[in-house]
């Protein structure tokens, strides 16, 4: 590095190190483009990934809020909506149709008999040995 020459009155009593601003060359400017349109690529892609994880964020907490509904929804009416098996009967002394739960026999509804439900079904027996 060339020193300035000194005059009689001047005297250099340390060297320093200072930031500051320096022209780049076309290769060093060309270098920086570079890294900086990579940056940007990586920017756009974290910024893709953060867009899903915020999606998938966003459906977790809607199941879970679902869930919790459901939940309460439980715990406030102390009872469970589930499959049971019902039966559905003909009581033709009533003249109608009756659905009753098989876990505990509750009559849970009923209607009128249809005209071609009022007719009692008999089962036919066959004998296997007349059939022989």
């Amino acid at each position: 590095m060339a020193k300035k020459p000194q005059r009689a009155e001047q005297r250099i009593v340390r060297e320093e190190i200072e930031p500051l601003p320096v022209r780049l060359t076309q290769d060093e400017l060309l270098e920086f483009g570079q890294r900086l349109a990579q940056v940007e690529q990586k920017r756009h892609e974290h910024d893709m990934h953060a867009d899903q994880l915020k999606k998938d964020l966003k459906a977790k907490e809607t199941a879970l809020d679902a869930e919790r509904a459901r939940l309460a929804s439980i715990v406030r009416n102390k009872a469970e909506v589930r499959d049971v098996p019902v039966s559905v009967v003909h009581d033709y002394a009533a003249n109608e149709a009756q659905w009753i739960r098989s876990d505990n026999g509750e009559l849970i509804n009923r209607r009128p008999l249809a005209p071609n439900e009022r007719q009692i079904e008999f089962e036919v027996v066959r004998d296997p040995e007349a059939e022989a």
